[in-house]
């Protein structure tokens, strides 16, 4: 079937055929007639009168057996006709290639002859046909065609008749309206709260001619008073007010204006009139009359100006509060900053103390201060977070980010906190919520933590879980989600729920001296909630735990990505599967994944009832929680080993964090997962341990760190800077850094950045590019500017990916580029493109040969090192010293005793950088010397961290352990 092309003038057709007006109207006697006569002189069984609409063919007269009043459009001869001025003729639908298949030829109609001539208006659009239709091929005669022709000249004619009729029946209607109308308005005018006048401008000084009711009750004057008077009556003699002179012009021009004038009432009490004329036309555009429309707007006069004073005394508010306001986030910003610079110091310092020789007391005594010091941080961002919020200050991001992935890197934070007080912490996303999401991850992730870490803290016993819920869509593009945070801890007193998201306040001063805590962390999270379209509520019963729930809009992503490879969950379906654990959430947990993935799953508490599962049921495998009352599931899985039927039955153990395990305990198992269990690597897990490969699925006890380089730091050492200003954020990438060997310092925005600079040299900076106060770029610039010969590498770190972004940061001074989230593989190929490498610092080899040539003994080799780092100090000490005050000799002299010593311990190039200023200062200082000191700098902090690796490293320890 050929469905019929479209009119070349479609859109002007279709309003054609809708301003007739004919569309689904009742069968006319006319139209029914002229069917009537088409049928017999055509002699055919069936004729109509057929109209295209966009999408139908509706009848407006039809003769034989149609039951229906349309049909589609595509499937309608008529659509055809109306393509051709002329008759369109099918003898034998059956050989017409257009209608051989059409339903209307092959159904119940069994439709074989169709004749059609098409009704064209006198704009030359066929609005449909006048047609006859038979069961059988036949032809029409000349004679035929030709009445067909007449008779849909006639139907035309009917519908102009139509056309005409209505419009007379609309005009009809119209007067009969209008007339209403102007009664209503006569009505209107007299019953009308606002004084009416009209003044005939034909005549000498403009007379009033009528008044309605309520100008009397305005002005007091009756209407025989102010009839034939012109209305400057009304002014008192106060003819020089500004909108009268307005008013006089207006009507000089013949033109309308609202005024507001001072009037006076027949009594002589004021008030003020508020003025509205229009002029008034006759056909041959002669003015001829003013209509006045008066308003008593005295009272709104009053209450004006005490608004305007009330705004004055506003506005005056404002300014004071904005300024305390501004004040107060310019001294917040301001103390935070002056109180970040010296503990990022603190910091920092105390990290250069980790990677040097200190005894175990010595070393207590630095990871105090350095953890004292990230305690007081976390305080100081908390307070920034909330200054940000409550200034407003506070942007949001949007980008790609995957829900379940921001779920477990919250878990993967606290799950050490968690083990350490032997709680239970689990998470719970159905499949049917959206995990891949448009939206700020990192906000989100900032509010889980709190609300977790929040719930740790107050339980001593029992569970943490966290649950997702997708509310129902109001776009196609958008989701709700409903996230719940429920503890079994102390819980809270319904009485004090209302201080929970107060800044500043928690539930009782006991609370913060037992527990800790600024009380900001609830009232940033529930203004981050808002911020992300949604709210936060908790829900307590004291004693028993609470549960904060939260709820934030996000878009979906509408480029996912693609999965690559086949699932191993194929692998999984329709396999029996044990779980034996005695908390009943992470039983359900555990169960709603698993059910997911097709499996037939039962659960038991106990070892007890495992052993009585196994005896009447048979699985393809168990899952084993480790710690369970009674027998726990080390016990079980032994019990299992020594039974026969059971011995070869896969088994998967569930443990908490620091689980150490024996080789021979390790040999029970397929397969060993740390809680809380990560749904990718429970799915890997059990799909090899079915098909027993158990070597392919161990799980170190922070699974996700399995691919870490853990010897990263010791290979590539280098000093890094992180600069990133979300808090989670910074513990997420330092965490990543700790496990690859890493010890890394933090600043919240260039400013702290360019101050850490100047307080100690780094090798690696990653940049967040959207930090406060100063971004990334401005940063990279300024570093640049600052040091241009030597400076350390600057990595962009942002949740932008594009291809201008690149080149962006590339442009302001980066020199790579690494996107959000962070991908560990990239991570440490910046690591190692970037790494110093000590040995172009200092010669090992040579330094080893000369010890062991001069000394005699290896220990002299630890002597040299730690003489040369206890002078090397407080030479470059004296350096800056002297170049601060110009004492360019003894600039000199230090110079030159820092090049002998490192040419003692092999540190050739720092050696040549400190002849080549020697040789600068005998000819005369000049600008360079700033700089070269500042190279020589940085060179000796690359020979501390060789000399540095060397002197811990197992050959020398074994000779300076005294050290």
């Amino acid at each position: 079937m050929q469905p019929a092309l479209l009119p070349i003038h479609e859109a002007c057709r279709l309003q054609a055929l809708h301003d007739y007006h004919i569309l689904d109207t009742p069968p006319a006697e006319g139209f029914d007639n002229l069917t009537r006569l088409a049928a017999m002189v055509c002699d055919v069984p069936i004729a109509l009168v057929s109209l295209i609409d966009q999408h139908r063919q509706w009848f407006k007269a039809r003769v034989g057996c149609v039951a229906v009043p349309e049909t589609t459009r595509d499937v309608a001869f008529c659509a055809h006709a109306i393509l051709q001025p002329k008759l369109m003729e099918v003898p034998n639908a059956l050989e017409d290639k257009r209608f051989f298949d059409n339903p209307l030829v092959t159904g119940e109609l069994n439709l074989r002859f169709y004749a059609g001539m098409p009704l064209i208006t006198t704009d030359g659009y066929a609005l449909g046909t006048l047609c006859v239709v038979d069961h059988v091929p036949r032809t029409l005669t000349a004679l035929q065609r030709q009445a067909l022709e007449i008779l849909a000249a006639q139907v035309v004619a009917q519908l102009d008749l139509h056309h005409q009729i209505e419009q007379m029946q609309q005009a009809d209607l119209e007067r009969q309206r209008l007339r209403e109308t102007l009664r209503l308005q006569e009505r209107a005018i007299a019953a009308s709260s606002n004084g009416i006048v009209i003044t005939d401008a034909r005549q000498p000084d403009n007379p009033v001619i009528y008044v309605n009711p309520a100008f009397e009750r305005i002005t007091s004057y009756a209407a025989a008073e102010a009839l034939g008077r012109n209305c400057r009556f009304l002014q008192g003699g106060k003819h020089d007010q500004p909108g009268l002179e307005t008013l006089r012009q207006a009507m000089a021009s013949g033109q309308g204006c609202t005024i507001e004038a001072i009037n006076y009432r027949k009594d002589g009490q004021q008030y003020w009139n508020q003025l509205s004329i229009s002029p008034i036309y006759d056909p041959q555009g002669q003015l001829t009359h003013f209509v006045g429309i008066q308003t008593d707007i005295s009272d709104r006069k009053l209450a004006e100006a005490q608004l305007h004073q009330h705004l004055q005394d506003l506005d005056q508010a404002r300014c004071a509060a904005e300024a305390a306001n501004q004040a107060k986030s310019e001294f917040l910003a301001m103390m935070s900053h002056e109180i970040r610079t010296p503990m990022n110091a603190v910091i920092g310092m105390t990290g250069l103390l980790l990677d040097t020789p200190l005894t175990d007391q010595q070393r207590d005594f630095v990871e105090t201060t350095r953890n004292a010091s990230d305690a007081l941080l976390t305080i100081i961002n908390d307070i920034l977070d909330f200054s940000k919020i409550e200034s407003g200050k506070l942007d949001l991001e949007t980008q790609p980010f995957n829900l379940r992935t921001c779920l477990e890197e919250a878990m993967d934070l606290l799950a050490a906190k968690a083990s350490g007080k032997g709680l239970e912490l689990a998470y719970l996303l159905p499949p049917q919520v959206p995990q891949h999401l448009m939206g700020d991850v990192s906000r989100l992730r900032q509010v889980l933590v709190n609300l977790v870490n929040n719930a740790i803290k107050f339980t001593s016993h029992g569970e943490v879980i966290v649950s997702v819920q997708a509310q129902p869509q109001t776009t196609s593009d958008q989701v709700t989600l409903q996230v719940a945070v429920k503890d079994t801890g102390i819980g809270i007193p319904a009485a004090r729920l209302h201080r929970l998201f107060q800044p500043f306040s928690q539930v009782d001063a006991s609370t913060t001296r037992q527990f800790g805590g600024t009380g900001l962390g609830l009232a940033i999270s529930k203004r981050l909630c808002e911020l992300m379209g949604g709210t936060l509520w908790v829900e307590s019963i004291e004693g028993q735990g609470s549960t904060f729930y939260f709820t934030l809009q996000a878009t979906l992503d509408p480029q996912p990505p693609r999965l690559v490879g086949s699932p191993p969950a194929h692998s999984l379906q329709g396999r029996r599967l044990l779980v034996v654990d005695d908390n009943a959430t992470n039983r359900k947990i555990l169960q709603l994944q698993l059910q997911g993935w097709g499996m037939a799953v039962v659960t038991v508490d106990s070892g007890l009832a495992a052993l009585k599962a196994l005896e009447t049921q048979r699985f393809d495998l168990a899952i084993l929680d480790m710690q369970m009352p009674g027998m726990d599931g080390l016990a079980l899985a032994e019990a299992l080993h020594q039974r026969s039927m059971e011995r070869s039955l896969p088994l998967v153990m569930l443990t908490s964090l620091g689980w150490h395990h024996s080789i021979a305990q390790q040999s029970l198992f397929a397969a060993y997962l740390t809680k809380p269990v990560k749904q990718n690597q429970l799915m890997t897990a059990l799909a090899a341990a079915l098909a027993k490969q158990p070597e392919a699925v161990r799980v170190s006890p922070r699974p996700r760190l399995a691919l870490m380089d853990v010897d990263l730091g010791r290979r590539c050492p280098q000093r890094i800077l992180l600069a990133e200003d979300n808090v989670v954020n910074q513990k997420v990438a330092l965490q990543i850094l700790r496990h690859l060997g890493y010890r890394a310092d933090v600043a919240a925005n260039g400013y702290e950045v360019l101050d850490a600079l100047g307080q100690q040299p780094y090798d690696l900076v990653l940049m967040d590019v959207q930090m406060p106060e100063m971004d990334g770029l401005a940063a990279a610039r300024q570093i640049v500017q600052r040091w241009p010969t030597r400076r350390p590498r600057l990595v962009a770190v942002t949740a932008n990916a594009m291809q201008g972004d690149r080149e962006q940061c590339l442009q302001a001074g980066m020199d790579d580029y690494i996107s959000k989230p962070i991908r560990l593989e990239e991570l440490i190929r910046v690591l190692e493109a970037g790494a110093p490498v000590p040995a172009l610092a200092v010669d090992l080899m040579a330094l080893r040969t000369f010890a062991t040539t001069v000394g005699g003994d290896p220990s002299f080799m630890a002597d040299l090192i730690v003489s040369y780092l206890g002078s090397a100090d407080q030479l470059m000490a004296d350096m800056l010293n002297a170049l601060a005050q110009h004492d360019w000799l003894t600039l000199q002299r230090a110079a030159h005793t820092l090049k002998s010593s490192s040419a003692s311990v092999s540190a050739d190039h720092l050696a040549v950088l400190c002849r080549d200023l020697e040789a600068t200062l005998r000819q005369a200082p000049s600008p360079i010397v700033a700089n070269q000191v500042e190279v020589i700098r940085y060179a000796l902090a690359e020979v501390k961290t060789a000399l540095q690796s060397a002197l811990v490293s197992q050959e020398v320890t074994n000779y300076a352990s005294q050290f």
